[in-house]
């Protein structure tokens, strides 16, 4: 039930009161300004085991992988 709460109030109220120190963007999840934050900082922790390659979000390791590695 708590997960709905948290859908309408942020959701269909647009309230966003997770703001960057940085830039002063808002967000509404904590996990998304997380992840906004390391486009500032460089934080690159999601590592390709094959080439070594940094990224700062799990989806664009996936991309890599099925693109230069075929999958694996």
């Amino acid at each position: 039930f708590g997960a709905v709460k948290r859908h309408i109030k942020y959701k269909h109220t647009g309230e966003k009161p997770f703001t960057c120190s940085i830039c002063q963007m808002n967000f509404t999840e904590k996990c998304k300004l997380n992840q906004h934050t390391r486009t500032h900082t460089g934080e690159k922790p999601f590592q390709c085991d094959i080439c070594l390659k940094g990224f700062g979000q799990s989806f664009q390791l996936k991309v890599h992988m099925y693109n230069h590695h075929e999958g694996k």
